[in-house]
């Protein structure tokens, strides 16, 4: 705040962190965001776990949409979980929000995560910070391969080199286990002296 020059707004309602460390009133939470009617889907033990989002006022709904997109970032659209219901509850009823202290430890977060498969939140924040830390990205004017073209035999050992022939194992003869008939072999009756 004080970088920006803006001033504090004091605020008479509790803070997002402070609800969540405070275990929010979930009752409370479910009357203000949602129709009448709507309830927690709730976990084995049951305690609340996520709200359907078709459950939201519209307003709720509005917000929702901000704080799923840009300060808790997630693919998952119909399911209003505990953390997003809290802030837009906060939202709606005037209580503090360090956003700022939200998007670095989601950035941080994700950073930290070894999964290669997950999506990259917050990617206009990221490309703001890197291009003001002078990264250098790929080319303006990258040269795609133009559609259309057909591959060819001769185009794609252009591309990559072929592998090495492998060198192909010698066969061995199947063994045959008592009682079993190798392959191709007929099977032999047998009579009662045989046995």
């Amino acid at each position: 705040m004080k970088a920006l020059k803006l001033r504090s707004i004091p605020f008479e309602e509790e803070s997002y962190h402070s609800r969540l460390d405070n275990n929010p009133n979930y009752d409370q939470i479910l009357r203000d965001i949602c129709v009448p009617g709507a309830d927690w889907e709730r976990s084995a033990g049951k305690k609340p776990k996520f709200i359907k989002r078709t459950d939201l006022t519209p307003e709720a709904k509005g917000w929702f949409e901000l704080v799923r997109r840009s300060i808790l970032p997630t693919a998952n659209n119909s399911e209003v979980n505990l953390k997003r219901a809290t802030m837009v509850h906060c939202i709606l009823k005037g209580g503090e929000i360090k956003v700022h202290e939200l998007i670095a430890e989601g950035i941080r977060k994700m950073a930290e995560k070894s999964d290669s498969r997950g999506t990259l939140g917050y990617p206009s924040t990221i490309y703001r910070i890197c291009k003001k830390a002078g990264v250098i990205f790929e080319d303006e004017d990258p040269m795609w391969i133009k559609e259309g073209i057909p591959i060819t035999v001769r185009r794609m050992n252009a591309a990559a080199s072929p592998l090495p022939q492998r060198k192909q194992r010698k066969r061995t003869a199947p063994q045959v286990v008592e009682g079993q008939v190798a392959e191709g072999q007929a099977l032999q009756t047998l009579d009662m002296h045989q046995l």
